[in-house]
């Protein structure tokens, strides 16, 4: 076989060589953008679930103060209810009670203190 033989063999071969490699560095550069895109898109997706493990954090953290506020505003309640039992009320907050009764009906002004008690069958 002579090297003239050889180069007609080999010339073909190289072409297609020179084509496969360039198609070969394409198909790496679109994979390497694609990877690009896909670290961008995990980054994203990472800020994404730290928002919303923060969101979830500040739920919870707002269903504790609602739960803990209810419960004060009960205990409250209680006690404002106890303490207004026992003592005297002004008269503008007995007409203001039995305003609101009354369903804002006028009332007329009083001018003695009265227990709670006394509200209750004074306003009906």
């Amino acid at each position: 076989m002579s090297l003239f033989d050889c180069l007609q063999e080999v010339a073909p071969r190289k072409a297609k060589l020179k084509i496969a490699e360039a198609e070969y560095n394409g198909t790496v550069a679109l994979l390497e953008e694609k990877r690009s895109e896909l670290r961008t898109l995990e980054s994203q997706l990472a800020e994404l679930h730290q928002k919303l493990q923060e969101a979830n954090e500040q739920k919870e953290e707002l269903e504790d103060n609602v739960s803990v506020c209810s419960n004060k505003l009960m205990r409250a309640e209680k006690l404002i209810g106890k303490v207004t039992g026992s003592r005297l009320l002004s008269p503008e907050l007995i007409c203001m009670k039995v305003k609101e009764e009354s369903h804002n009906r006028p009332v007329v002004a009083c001018s003695r203190r009265f227990r709670l008690p006394d509200l209750m069958t004074f306003g009906t």
